[in-house]
């Protein structure tokens, strides 16, 4: 109820469907086959992953919420989320330092794209549920939240990679350790 909103508005109803015990269960069955699939390494994954929505909810969100820059933002969480992930799934090891390095300098990259082609595009990240919230009291940079959910969001997908990487490498030197550094580019 919005007393001071005109009478046709002052009233807004949601309807939303009960999902709790559905997403439960299915949460449980997914960490429940990570774990066997896994073990200790599919433990540490699972970790990871909580690790991130902890960055998310206690790093992130206060930090939007505050009004900070949502990119700024984005980068240093995505960072965060790299270290925790790779570090809790793989250990600490040369390997997954090289899989961390190259995945910050593609966060990098993927921050000057997305910003560019956001540009490019012309992408507000205004859509109904963003009036919403601008038209009730949210003064949120919607462009820099599109753009931020675009670094966040690529950040699983360039984990992997880097892994892969990493490890090609690393088995292309062990198969012939006298490969120099360019054939191995």
């Amino acid at each position: 109820y919005l007393e001071d909103a005109l009478p046709a508005f002052q009233y807004s109803q949601s309807f939303e469907r009960e999902r709790e015990w559905p997403m439960i269960v299915l949460a449980g069955i997914f960490a429940l086959l990570v774990v066997t699939q896994g073990r200790l390494r599919g433990l540490a994954a699972l970790a990871g992953l909580a690790a991130s929505f902890g960055v998310i909810l206690l790093f992130v969100l206060p930090a939007l919420v505050q009004g900070r820059a949502p990119v700024p933002v984005a980068m240093v969480a995505a960072s965060l989320v790299a270290f925790l992930a790779l570090y809790l799934a793989h250990g600490v090891n040369p390997l997954t330092t090289v899989a961390l390095l190259g995945t910050l300098a593609s966060l990098l990259v993927v921050g000057g794209l997305s910003w560019w082609f956001t540009r490019l595009t012309v992408l507000s990240g205004i859509d109904e549920d963003a009036q919403f919230i601008r038209a009730f009291g949210g003064d949120l940079d919607f462009r820099g939240l599109l753009l931020a959910g675009m670094i966040i969001g690529a950040l699983g997908a360039l984990d992997d990679m880097t892994v892969t990487q990493s490890s090609v490498v690393a088995e292309l030197r062990a198969a012939n350790p006298d490969m120099s550094f360019s054939e191995l580019f």
